[in-house]
Order: structure tokens, then sequence, then C-alpha cells
């Protein structure tokens, strides 16, 4: 129990301020990348034929997987973080 307190007073607002910030730079990451694939499969779509612009499409679409993936990953965390800190009690 004595290390459970520690463990919630050591945590506490600026622990889960840096397992968000840890797990907001792949996010973004991840984002940006989802957004260029789908960007280019719109303007690949315009110029190439289809199957270039559909490959870049489900290219796109894989990385919105993964994004929906590493978002609910970090939602976990987080949960399980906030789960181990409140068992303590206020």
């Amino acid at each position: 129990m004595a290390g459970a307190g520690i463990l919630k007073n050591a945590v506490g607002i600026f622990g889960l301020l840096t397992v968000l910030s840890i797990c907001a730079a792949p996010f973004l990451e991840l984002g940006v990348h989802y957004l260029v694939y789908k960007l280019s499969s719109a303007l690949a779509s315009t110029v190439a034929d289809g199957p270039t612009a559909d490959l870049i499409g489900e290219i796109g679409d894989a990385f919105g997987l993964i994004l929906g993936m590493t978002g609910a990953c970090a939602l976990l965390l987080l949960v399980s973080i906030v789960s181990a800190v409140s068992v303590m009690g206020p």
C-alpha cells in the first residue's frame, strides 16, 4: 500500500501529461501520413490510371487503421494508469 501511495503522489497529472506527450508524437506522425496518402490518392485519381490511385488509397486506409490502433492503445494506457492511481483513493 505504501508503494501505491508513492506511485499516486509521483504520477498525478504531470505523469498523465507526460504519457500523453509521449503518445502524441507517433499519433500525429501517423495522422500526417494518413492525410498525405489520402491527398495523394485524390490527386493520383485525376492524372493516373485507376489501379495506381486505388493502391495509394488503400495504403492510406492502412495508415488509418494503424492510427486507430495507436489511439486505442494510448487510451488504454491512460485508463490503466488512472485506474492504478485511483485504487489508493483520495
